[in-house]
């Protein structure tokens, strides 16, 4: 959910009802908005073929009336100050309740990648996906089907 408005819609004034404004309105004061931090988003799952994985790469992003394209934020440079990845992986049950979470906080610089992986007898490693530390948090869910399973972030 990227945009989450907590007021009512009932004082906002539509700009096109009033003579010679354009545009679709004016949001008066007091309202709420609250913005999503920007985040790789990993969905895995038991019941997928080996090695597939859902990504979603959530960006902020503007445009404006011209022809010029969207710009996306961040650009590729890497966000904040941190040298450190931080990946959320929350384990759900078959029926997608939650059974566990984590949080680890893992050694790969910015602008650095690290692979994320699965295994179902701490031999042989299956990969999902790669992703880069730009600042922004990695958020992993996986569904599990089968009584174990292994997941690692291994470092490039």
């Amino acid at each position: 959910m990227p945009l989450v408005v907590s007021t009512s819609t009932s004082n906002w004034l539509a700009s096109s009802a009033l003579p010679g404004l354009a545009g679709p309105g004016i949001i008066q004061p007091q309202v709420k908005i609250t913005f999503m931090k920007p985040a790789f988003r990993i969905q895995t799952s038991d019941a997928w073929p080996a090695g597939t994985a859902h990504v979603e790469n959530f960006h902020w992003g503007s445009f404006d009336g011209s022809t010029n394209l969207p710009v996306v934020y961040p650009d590729g440079t890497p966000l904040g100050n941190t040298h450190q990845l931080t990946l959320h992986f929350r384990l759900l049950g078959p029926n997608a309740a939650p059974s566990q979470s984590f949080t680890w906080q893992l050694p790969v610089a910015l602008g650095q990648s690290a692979v994320l992986q699965t295994s179902t007898n701490l031999s042989d490693w299956v990969p999902l996906t790669v992703v880069a530390n730009y600042g922004m948090d990695v958020n992993w869910q996986h569904t599990h089907s089968r009584p174990q399973g292994f997941f690692r972030v291994f470092p490039q």
